[in-house]
């Protein structure tokens, strides 16, 4: 039982190790760091690695059936036995002393049988397991950042509501308008001047004012 086990284990660490070299190889290729060449020799060796491992895998696993087969029949029997002491306890062919013994011995076997088979079915599952085969489509190169920063687009501003505009630019009343005659008037106005006026005299009312100045001064001595 013991011998099934470390095939198992070893073989299992291995073809999982290998996988792990698988999958680092197919990195470097995606990323260009290796050509394929290098990736095609690597690989070759990888791949030879995997199905020396899958026919060992195959080995175990035909001798895992075998042992399989023989669990099953030592279960089965050990039951088998185990009904017989029941019914010779029940006839009363054996006393209860050597009931105990043999039972506790034949049902400590059954369970023994029984884990190791369990064991065995568990890793015949993983076993029967195959990887998937990784293809690489295309190369990839090493990402290489622009020196030229990108710039979005700046948004266009949205349109004030008329409430806001009103808010931020109040409006200014107009001036009452000036009519025309009244700032034609004031312009005429500054400019009159005024000029003196000459008083232009007859002769003949000179003479009759004086002869009146005469007639005054002539009553004035007459009074005295």
């Amino acid at each position: 039982m013991i011998s099934w086990k470390n095939s198992f284990k070893k073989i299992s660490e291995e073809y999982a190790l290998t996988l792990k070299k698988k999958e680092a190889l197919e990195q470097l290729l995606k990323t260009g760091r290796i050509s394929q060449s290098t990736y095609d020799d690597f690989s070759k060796e990888i791949d030879a690695t995997l199905e020396a491992l899958e026919s060992q895998k195959k080995a175990l696993m035909e001798k895992m059936k075998g042992k399989v087969n023989e669990l099953e029949t030592q279960i089965k029997t050990l039951e088998v036995f185990l009904v017989n002491l029941e019914i010779q306890r029940v006839t009363g062919e054996v006393d209860e002393t050597a009931y105990e013994n043999q039972a506790k011995s034949l049902t400590a076997g059954i369970e023994a049988a029984k884990q190791e088979l369990s064991s065995m079915l568990n890793a015949m599952d993983e076993l029967s397991l195959k990887a998937e085969p990784v293809e690489v489509k295309e190369v990839l190169k090493p990402f290489e950042s622009s020196s030229v920063a990108y710039e979005e687009p700046a948004e266009e501003p949205k349109g004030e509501t008329e409430e806001e505009s009103a808010e931020q630019f109040p409006s200014v009343e107009p001036e009452p308008a000036v009519e025309s005659s009244t700032v034609e008037e004031a312009e005429s106005e500054e400019k009159v001047e005024f000029e003196p006026l000459e008083s232009e005299v007859s002769p003949a009312a000179e003479e009759d004012t004086e002869s009146e100045l005469e007639t005054t001064r002539e009553e004035e001595e007459v009074l005295l």
